[in-house]
């Protein structure tokens, strides 16, 4: 008997932190009452393999606040039951940050995700579903092999139109700048799933985790796919925040409580383990076995929460609810840039800058948590908001003490340490 065609299945969780609906002091919650239990659920389904999105701020505070967390989930990648994909620095829209700015976020993430998970993650997935040829370029750049997007970004804003649904469930090349392209696995979402109106996949597992659907209605969908999985080389990938079992519950937007969507959670890995022709599998395992072999177009596109508003549903939420923040934010990156160019001007002309560098590094790095998306488009708590404030205030501080750090040699005429300074 010919062996039996192999679907694919893949899980992908974000490992939150900046959550919308919390204050900065209580974002440890999303460890300890949502995400440290998804492990235990792994521990029970020992076969199955999940990815799980990590971003380089929210990895160092786990290895300095939750360590017994971070050995389970090490263990995990260790075993290779588990794939880390890099998230920004912290929750950045990178698609709204200029190459430069992108490619150091991507950089101090892979950096440190590295350093802690033991393994150098070779995708990215971004919040917000970002896709624009700037910042895919900067993270083939960076040594990034795939890129994770959203199923209906493919199904409506390729170039030429994609003629074929069946496609989203395999992977494909997208061309970025400079004649580059770079891999990308795209997401089963649903009819509804977070705002998606187009019904690109049957399997609804957003709403049978919250109980708006059935678990059979999951069950029927995996059926469908494997009746058209006629090369064995589909994939079915499926993402949430790993905060959701806990989230959902907690605000009200789902009627069942904790236990009960882990519950529907667990009859899905039973139900998904007793399926023959299910595979389990990692992001990069499947790209290893299954190159793209499609090369499309992309148009830039951004957040399934307003589908078809493209950019304008970030910058419309940041006019509105964080338009000073954003002011700021301009202003702190403007103030960096002018150091950036005074530093180097300085090095060539004999300058010990040092100090100076070493606070500008400090200020860059408050610049990416001004930046957080939490804090302007997406649902903003005031706390959260005036979290991202006090960091970009400092960023603008940082850069322009650094520039008073600079010393001069005195052949030059300078007396140790430029003079002046602005203050804010």
């Amino acid at each position: 008997m010919a062996e039996e065609r192999k679907l694919h299945v893949a899980f992908n969780w974000v490992i939150y932190m900046a959550s919308s609906f919390q204050p900065p002091e209580e974002w440890f919650k999303t460890i300890d009452r949502s995400t440290g239990p998804l492990l235990d659920i792994y521990d029970r389904h020992r076969r199955v393999k999940s990815n799980f999105s990590v971003g380089g701020w929210v990895a160092r505070w786990l290895s300095e606040n939750r360590p017994d967390f971070v050995e389970r989930l090490r263990g995990g990648v260790a075993e290779k039951r588990f794939e880390i994909v890099n998230r920004p620095y912290f929750h950045a829209t990178m698609s709204m940050l200029a190459y430069d700015e992108a490619a150091d976020q991507i950089q101090r993430s892979m950096d440190i995700n590295e350093r802690i998970w033991g393994v150098r993650p070779v995708g990215a997935h971004h919040n917000g579903w970002p896709w624009d040829p700037v910042t895919a370029k900067a993270l083939v750049d960076s040594g990034v092999a795939y890129q994770l997007l959203a199923n209906w970004q493919l199904v409506n804003y390729t170039d030429p139109p994609l003629n074929d649904l069946e496609a989203t469930y395999r992977a494909a090349k997208l061309r970025t700048i400079e004649e580059s392209t770079i891999s990308s696995l795209f997401v089963s979402f649903s009819r509804d799933d977070i705002g998606i109106p187009q019904d690109v996949s049957p399997l609804h597992f957003l709403k049978v985790l919250s109980g708006k659907r059935p678990v059979d209605h999951f069950k029927r969908g995996i059926e469908r796919i494997q009746e058209s999985n006629t090369e064995g080389d589909k994939l079915v990938l499926l993402f949430n925040d790993s905060e959701v079992f806990w989230r959902d519950p907690h605000t009200g937007a789902t009627g069942l409580t904790q236990r009960e969507m882990e519950d529907r959670f667990e009859e899905i890995l039973s139900f998904l383990e007793d399926c023959p022709y299910v595979e389990f599998t990692t992001c990069q395992d499947y790209l290893k076995k299954f190159p793209p072999t499609q090369t499309y177009f992309l148009r830039p596109s951004v957040s399934p929460f307003s589908p078809g508003q493209g950019f304008d549903a970030w910058a419309d939420g940041a006019f509105k609810q964080a338009y000073n923040l954003n002011i700021q934010c301009a202003r702190a990156t403007e103030d960096i840039h002018i150091t950036e160019s005074v530093i180097r001007l300085a090095e060539k002309m004999g300058a010990d800058v040092e100090p100076a560098k070493s606070i500008l590094e400090n200020a860059r790095e408050n610049l990416m948590l001004s930046k957080t998306a939490v804090g302007r488009a997406l649902a903003p708590r005031e706390a959260v908001s005036i979290w991202c404030a006090e960091y970009a205030l400092s960023a603008s501080r940082e850069a322009r003490r650094a520039i008073d750090a600079i010393e001069f040699p005195s052949f030059l005429g300078g007396n140790g340490k430029t003079s002046g300074g602005r203050s804010l």
